[in-house]
């Protein structure tokens, strides 16, 4: 398990950091499954630390205090391939962050299937059969403004199209913390046996931001889908919408090509 970041970068909310830590261990402490805590660090150098630790999943995430409200995010992947199994996204009170952490701990524990603490051991057939779907790996988002204040749109870019993407059944997200350029993205895409690559880009100058988009077939680097779109930056969630529409459309539209294909040479 990772120690959730504090996103808002206030050293004021470091305590909630340790509030969330505590309470996930001592959920998983009750039903007897072992927790190995990881240093902070991005999700690709800790899914190797985990794989060394032999454990089997990955918790990580982060949240963000602005004024009395508080955004809570959690990510679950599997170690074995770094697929990401869920994402968690919970709003709420400052004051009641105990709730906050009481549905992470729920929805986690759901994941894990630890109403059974013996089903943890070993996945269950349904997850195992998700990882014969298709992948489609997603990069960071570049920052092409190169303005470090830009970060957390960088981080909700990113998020949000991880987000749309890990909804669609017919297709495995795989995400990828470090790359956001796609000559580094393609081979480690390729790497995580994805067949596409999700990647692209924004840029904010006076205010006005410009989304950039791109889904790119992994073996030949050719261009599927672009998507470019412009607004003012406080329409961030406006513009999101419309750039994962239309990912998931075209990421969608690839999946069934695939599966009709296939369907086609079988006898």
């Amino acid at each position: 398990m990772l120690p959730f970041a504090n996103l808002s970068r206030n050293p004021a909310d470091d305590a909630i950091t340790d509030a969330i830590d505590g309470v996930l261990r001592t959920a998983f402490d009750t039903v007897g499954l072992d927790i190995v805590s990881l240093a902070a660090n991005s999700e690709a150098t800790a899914l190797d630390a985990a794989a060394g630790r032999n454990a089997r999943w990955l918790i990580g995430g982060g949240f963000q205090r602005i004024g009395n409200q508080l955004r809570v995010t959690g990510r679950l992947l599997a170690v074995s391939d770094g697929t990401l199994q869920d994402s968690i996204k919970l709003d709420g009170s400052a004051d009641d962050i105990e709730s906050l952490t009481d549905s992470l701990v729920a929805r986690l524990r759901t994941q894990l299937n630890l109403g059974d603490p013996s089903a943890a051991a070993d996945p269950p057939t349904e997850r195992v059969a998700r990882d014969r779907r298709p992948r489609v790996a997603v990069a960071q988002f570049a920052n092409l403004s190169r303005n470090p204040g830009d970060a957390r749109i960088q981080q909700a870019v990113t998020a949000a199209v991880a987000g749309g993407l890990i909804e669609l059944t017919a297709v495995v997200m795989v995400p990828l913390d470090d790359q956001t350029d796609d000559a580094k993205a393609l081979p480690a895409a390729a790497s995580r046996q994805a067949l596409w690559l999700v990647g692209g880009g924004f840029q904010q100058v006076a205010g006005q931001l410009r989304l950039t988009a791109r889904l790119l077939d992994v073996a030949s680097g050719a261009f599927l889908e672009t998507v470019k779109v412009d607004g003012p930056v406080d329409q961030l969630p406006e513009l999101l919408h419309e750039v994962v529409s239309t990912l998931r459309d075209a990421v969608d539209t690839q999946a069934t090509q695939l599966a009709d294909a296939a369907a086609q040479r079988r006898p």
